[in-house]
């Protein structure tokens, strides 16, 4: 496994830290690679129980029944924290069963977080035609990767729109997808996407704020009928869509979005004020 998204000088392997240099060491085989990426905010792990809840699933489709413990991986994570000198990152946890032994990796990934004037904004975004066979499944895809990768340089757009081969819009490469129709918010249900944590906490703002909800499966047929689309994950939290393909729209000021926005920072802070060591 080669690991390109690598940032700082420390990583942990199985529960012990190491520098960079030791990184081309690694050995870290199989194909069956799970993974997660957290969020850390002034060294709080945003939501780690239910990134936790989230790897240990993950764990659980790919016929491993051992599991990590939450405790060691708060450890690990701030560990990296007061090593690599650092407070605000996104960190990725690998997780790799070979001869019946559970290796796992925890290191400090290249990320990017939206700008102000994307947030004020929007961002450009673009269909593209991917189904996953097991989207709950976080497992590494190299080929679903550099076919993403490429695809975005393409079309010059931030994010990509996976539709299925029945022209449903499903998520986005690295992205829960909703839209803005009237008073309500539709999203594809749970069972054709990857349960983002950011996506739970989107879900409850709505509830938080009386947006109603709806899970079904959303055609591309609609994109010219919709008034707002918003995107969210990890890195970006709640992000507006200015565009999709030649489809423009007002998201940034829709007052659903900003609604949800503004719950869902609530909540964001809340956690991490009761986490704070």
């Amino acid at each position: 496994m080669i690991i390109n998204d690598f940032f700082g000088g420390k990583f942990i392997f199985n529960g012990n830290l190491y520098s960079e240099n030791n990184l081309d060491n690694l050995v870290f085989p199989g194909l069956h690679n799970v993974y997660d990426v957290v969020r850390v905010i002034g060294r709080v792990p945003l939501f780690l129980e239910n990134h936790f809840n989230r790897l240990t699933a993950s764990l659980q489709l790919s016929n491993t029944s051992d599991c990590l413990r939450m405790e060691q991986l708060c450890q690990d994570m701030n560990s990296l924290s007061v090593e690599n000198k650092i407070d605000n990152f996104n960190v990725k946890i690998i997780v790799n069963k070979d001869n019946n032994k559970l290796n796992y990796i925890v290191y400090i990934v290249n990320s990017y977080y939206p700008t102000e004037v994307q947030y004020a904004r929007g961002v450009k975004a673009a269909l593209f035609c991917w189904e996953r066979k097991n989207p709950n499944l976080k497992l590494i895809n190299d080929s679903y990767k550099r076919a993403v990768k490429d695809e975005l340089v393409r079309k010059e757009v931030f994010e990509l729109l996976l539709t299925s081969k029945n022209n449903i819009i499903t998520e986005g490469s690295k992205s829960n997808v909703f839209f803005i129709k009237g008073s309500k918010v539709y999203t594809s249900p749970g069972q054709f996407v990857l349960k983002g944590i950011t996506r739970k906490y989107v879900l409850k703002a709505c509830k938080n704020v009386n947006i109603e909800l709806v899970e079904e499966p959303v055609a591309k047929d609609i994109l010219s009928t919709i008034e707002g689309v918003f995107i969210s994950s990890t890195s970006i939290k709640i992000l507006p869509v200015a565009a999709i393909d030649n489809h423009t729209y007002g998201s940034s000021s829709n007052g659903l979005i900003l609604a949800i926005s503004g719950e869902f920072d609530k909540i964001v802070n809340t956690y991490i004020k009761n986490h704070i060591v």
